[in-house]
């Protein structure tokens, strides 16, 4: 099996002992020493960036290349910033019909379900705010997430639907702008 990270080639027998342990101990070292930041795998031309260790022990006897994704910091903050926008500019036109949604009298369970995933997008651009310095406070969500803990306790469903409105969907739109112009002027 070769192991490639930063053009460097690395070859593991099939007796070598502890051989996922030994793969990812080459990635860190190589990301160490580059001073590169470890995001994902390639594997025999296919991205993995979640669950390694498992996707490389289900088919450790059939893999021939596995190439480590990594990135400098700046490169990671602008791939983080253009998913951010990417999903922020999707969620905008969708956003509406979950208000309406949220103020009606009985909130129907997929109307719920579609709340759980916004808040799970809005708690990784939370996390994600935590890394990317210059945009931190554009992305901090804290606030909002607090007010709809709030809310769900409460079964404040119109509270819901009005942080959504007169909060997140302001936010949303001034982050998918000075995204879209700042992501402009970057590439």
């Amino acid at each position: 099996m070769k192991i490639v990270a930063v053009g460097q080639e690395f070859y593991i027998d099939d007796v070598t002992e502890n051989r996922v342990e030994y793969i990812f101990s080459i990635i860190d070292q190589v990301a160490k020493d580059h001073s590169l930041i470890f995001t994902g795998l390639k594997i025999d031309g296919e991205e993995f960036y979640e669950q390694l260790p498992e996707v490389i022990n289900n088919n450790l006897d059939n893999i021939k290349v596995i190439e480590a994704i990594l990135k400098t910091e700046k490169q990671l903050s602008i791939d983080t910033l253009y998913s951010i926008h990417s999903y922020v500019r999707k969620s905008l036109p969708v956003l509406p019909t979950l208000v309406d949604e949220m103020y009606e009298t009985t909130v129907s369970p997929g109307a719920w379900e579609k709340l759980v995933l916004f808040i799970e997008g809005l708690q990784w651009i939370q996390t994600t705010s935590l890394y990317i310095e210059s945009y931190q406070s554009m992305l901090d969500f804290s606030e909002e997430l607090e007010n709809f803990n709030s809310a769900v306790l409460q079964k404040d469903n119109t509270y819901i639907g009005d942080i959504i409105h007169y909060e997140i969907i302001p936010r949303y739109q001034e982050i998918k702008d000075t995204l879209t112009k700042d992501l402009h002027e970057v590439s």
